[in-house]
């Protein structure tokens, strides 16, 4: 992510890392990058990917986002791309990031953004919980402001990102299966709201998702 601005003193976290593509992109600017996941698949994968571009200075562990097993104080910048939707205890998390960032230290956070209306905040993580079950929750724009502030972070910026699915290729990336692929084309079809606010093609093979990036810091 380029809001982090790595440097060559920065020692950062990659929370959530996946296939650790965060990771692997701030390693070369950065002295040194914890990467973390509690998938160990996940871990194997950037394993690899990091011997195979001879990248040295990534630290990988098996950890819970909301269980930080780091010292207080411990990283210039956290960053967080796509997995908060995923977690049980988002303002735990948030507290474990506060706690192991340094004074004026950064979170970059991004993820999918639930719509203001509540209707269709509860649609959209309805038809996500269809396409992956390990779907928790995706939070609107204001409960993500209200939750940063109850945690004492101070926001420095935010930037819309929508994205455009492709049901397809969004149903094959999750393996979801047949009958959940079904139901969140009814449910899109049953719902001109929903039609309006996700910008459905007429042909229901494509939706619009919004999503955000944040940066705060303590």
């Amino acid at each position: 992510m380029k809001q982090v601005h790595p440097n060559p003193t920065m020692t950062v976290l990659d929370v959530a890392t996946g296939a650790g593509h965060v990771a692997m992109k701030i390693a070369p600017f950065a002295k040194k990058v914890h990467a973390i996941d509690i998938t160990p698949k996940m871990i194997t994968l950037l394993q690899d990917g990091l011997e195979s571009k001879s990248i040295k200075n990534v630290e990988t562990s098996i950890m819970h986002a909301d269980n930080l097993e780091f010292a207080d104080n411990s990283f210039d910048a956290v960053t967080c791309r796509f997995a908060a939707h995923h977690f049980l205890d988002v303002p735990k998390f948030l507290s474990e990031i506060k706690r192991v960032l340094k004074p004026r230290g950064k979170l970059i956070l991004e993820d999918i953004i639930a719509p203001s209306s509540k209707p269709m905040g509860e649609f959209v993580n309805h038809i996500n919980r269809l396409r992956d079950h390990t779907h928790v929750r995706e939070f609107s724009e204001s409960e993500w402001e209200s939750m940063f502030q109850e945690q004492g972070f101070l926001m420095l910026r935010k930037r819309d990102n929508p994205l455009k699915h492709e049901l397809d290729d969004w149903f094959k990336r999750a393996k979801t299966s047949h009958e959940d692929r079904e139901n969140v084309v009814e449910k899109f079809r049953d719902s001109s709201e929903a039609q309006t606010q996700f910008q459905v093609h007429s042909s229901m093979t494509s939706f619009v998702e919004d999503s955000m990036i944040f940066t705060v810091r303590i």
